[in-house]
């Protein structure tokens, strides 16, 4: 039906390649057999409490005798999230009555490890001579390599982009993965979205220039708006995509005069949700008033310690320096489903903020005391700073966290907090323009520049954004 109303028809078949993760540490693993028959496991993992959970499936264990002490990670890109070497090692250890490591060489990790989905996919599109999308068909055939590596899945979350940002009354996209004498495929970096992002975006340039329309004004007059649905269906509040391409094209040369011929500038729209899921996160006040957090949570280099201590000092109003933060084993934290989907800030620090939260309302019930404060009307009356809690009539009138502790006659005061989230109603927008410098003589392109503008929300560590 949508097709019928198009004025014009245009369809292409987009390729992609399989691409490896390029992290410059290996796969690694220890495995080390205890007395009672329980494995202890090192692993440079971001999911320990998965490995755990599908070693003890693997070797016939209960959970309670595995245990898994994440280390490090040395790059992850999306292909640390899976169990590797870890059984390896376990039936070595078995076999030989001593610890093994195994550490993958660079050639076993581009024969063995769990690249990118090669994909082809098609796309036609139904457009208005006045550029109006009217209909969409996209489908994706990705290549998921032999055995069983991440599958069998649903599919990958790229599948659902076919569709890119834009306004479309009428679409359809078709997901196929398929088994083949290849390589095991698995995540890497928003499974399926680079693949899809590239099809589509390139499709969009072309369509523009078969209309002989700016490509910047193709996706500005097809760009979603705040209140739209999303290409398949899905409730989306704060859509900015507009905001970031405004923004991208007044920091950028779009739309200046080029200095020569070979001088290339390209644009491209994309959207990326949050990650959901479950962490639970401990905090701890102790006697002196410094705070500890316990969380289950990695962190692969996307600077989750450093979050989650800013999110707890926000709450309790205690300076960094007087925080730590225990990233530990799958025997000595609370659960985590792990990093990855760019779910840590959100769903960790939602659990940790809750427990900060629960910790802040016994110190301040124990303030009340201390302070003669009504103690239903303590929550309101009482605030904190410093490490402080006073009363908000009163500045002056004050008592440390240590003092509130043990007024208490504990050691420390600990709360632990659990969040889950399964589905969010929030995406984050982006658009790039680049600009290059093609040498058509030798072949060579120079990217001159990147600008990237990102709908963000509010950044909790600047530093790390910028």
């Amino acid at each position: 039906m949508g097709f019928a109303q198009a004025e014009l028809v245009f369809e292409h078949n987009f390729t992609t390649q399989a691409v490896h993760q390029g992290y410059l540490e290996p796969h690694a693993a220890v495995a080390d057999i205890g007395p009672d028959g329980g494995v202890t496991v090192w692993s440079s993992d971001k999911v320990p409490f998965r490995v755990r959970s599908l070693m003890a499936e693997i070797i016939g264990l209960p959970i309670t005798r595995v245990r898994v002490i994440p280390s490090l990670v040395g790059g992850d890109f999306g292909g640390k999230g899976m169990i590797f070497d870890e059984p390896l090692c376990y039936y070595l250890a078995r076999k030989s009555g001593r610890p093994v490591k195994m550490v993958m060489s660079r050639q076993e990790e581009f024969l063995a490890g769990s690249p990118r989905h090669p994909s082809i996919i098609r796309l036609k599109a139904g457009v208005t001579k006045s550029g109006e999308l009217v209909a969409w068909e996209g489908s994706a055939i990705f290549d998921s390599g032999a055995y069983a590596a991440f599958k069998p899945q649903v599919g990958l979350g790229g599948t659902k982009k076919l569709a890119g940002t834009y306004r479309i009354p009428h679409v359809r996209i078709d997901g196929y993965y398929v088994y083949t004498h290849t390589v095991p495929c698995g995540h890497c970096r928003a499974p399926g979205d680079p693949q899809a992002s590239f099809a589509v975006e390139s499709f969009m340039d072309m369509i523009a220039s078969n209309l002989q329309m700016d490509p910047f004004r193709f996706r500005w007059i097809n760009a979603l708006e705040d209140g739209d649905l999303s290409p398949v269906g899905e409730p989306w509040k704060g859509i900015n995509i507009k905001e970031t391409m405004t923004a991208a094209v007044k920091s950028s040369g779009w739309g200046k005069p080029k200095p020569n011929p070979h001088y290339g500038i390209g644009i491209a729209c994309a959207e990326r949700p949050t990650g959901t899921g479950e962490s639970s996160a401990v905090v701890i006040v102790n006697g002196d008033g410094s705070v500890n957090i316990i969380s289950g949570s990695s962190d692969p280099g996307t600077g989750a310690r450093t979050v989650l201590c800013q999110i707890v000092a926000e709450v309790l109003k205690v300076p960094m320096e007087r925080i730590s933060i225990n990233l530990v084993d799958t025997d000595s934290a609370p659960y985590d489903q792990g990093a990855g989907g760019g779910r840590t800030t959100f769903v960790a620090g939602q659990s940790a903020y809750r427990a900060a939260l629960e910790v802040k309302k016994e110190l301040v019930a124990s303030a009340a005391k201390l302070l003669k404060c009504p103690g239903e009307q303590a929550q309101d009356l009482i605030e904190v700073s410093d490490g402080f809690l006073f009363m908000k009539s009163d500045p002056d009138k004050k008592i440390s966290y240590s003092q509130a502790v043990k007024a208490v006659g504990k050691s420390q005061l600990m709360a632990e907090e659990t969040f889950s989230c399964n589905q969010l109603d929030d995406t984050c927008f982006a658009t790039h323009i680049a600009e290059v410098q093609v040498d058509p003589e030798r072949g060579y392109v120079e990217v001159k520049r990147i600008t990237a503008a990102h709908d963000i929300g509010f950044a909790i560590n600047p530093a790390a954004a910028e």
